[in-house]
């Protein structure tokens, strides 16, 4: 179910169904160019190509998010649930 909101939050993010390298870049907290060299590496096969720049499905890349989390969890001991939220505290203006 968390892929599915992460496609609709992408969708709504940027408009459309497909990402470009920048935008894939900035969801998954790497540099472009270590996106290409991991690539060039078999990494990120779902990554395409149309001649002039690489480009994504936004269900593609919630799938990548959502499996990295998994492995982040399963890492800290925490199985399929997700981290720990702190709640925000509230500011209370004084006047």
């Amino acid at each position: 179910m968390g892929t599915l909101w992460r496609v609709l939050f992408l969708v709504e993010r940027y408009g459309r169904m497909t990402m470009t390298l920048d935008e894939v870049a900035e969801q998954i907290g790497l540099a472009p160019a270590t996106i290409k060299n991991r690539r060039a590496r078999g990494e990120f096969a779902w990554l395409k190509s149309d001649g002039r720049g690489l480009y994504a499905d936004v269900q593609d890349v919630a799938d990548w998010v959502e499996r990295r989390r998994r492995e982040v969890n399963a890492a800290l001991g925490l199985g399929s649930q997700s981290a720990p939220v702190q709640p925000a505290r509230s500011r209370r203006r004084s006047g």
